[in-house]
């Protein structure tokens, strides 16, 4: 309960070598960055675990919320690419794993046609 308080959501989309983040909360800054070196590989999105994990978290400390307590983000993560006829539960695990190791509370995972702010917004908010 206490931990919702202090939470903060993000919507990250997840692309070869790359994040897209927005922080869902208005006006929905938004921020790309670019993994150097790379965590893509020919048959995975996420082939290199822990630069990806480095890249997420530096990407998230670049966009914090309001006010001066350190929240614990939700993330709603959305591969875009290399997911043609879904995802294995081992690719699923990874995603979620990620997401934990740059230091979410709560992870979900969605499969899709991209989502507004809004929407990434009220997806997360039912699984609270």
């Amino acid at each position: 309960m206490l931990r919702q308080l202090f939470a903060c959501d993000f919507y990250v989309q997840i692309m070869p070598d790359a994040f897209q983040l927005t922080l869902l909360e208005p006006p929905y800054p938004q921020l790309q960055v670019q993994a150097n070196p790379g965590f893509t590989s020919s048959r995975l999105l996420v082939g290199q675990f822990s630069q990806a994990s480095r890249c997420l978290r530096e990407a998230l400390g670049q966009l914090p919320g309001k006010g001066w307590v350190k929240r614990s983000p939700r993330l709603l993560l959305h591969p875009m690419a290399l997911c043609e006829g879904g995802l294995s539960e081992v690719e699923e695990r990874l995603l979620r794993e990620l997401g934990l190791s740059a230091g979410a509370h709560q992870v979900r995972l969605h499969l899709g046609n991209p989502l507004s702010a809004e929407q990434a917004q009220a997806l997360l908010r039912q699984v609270a």
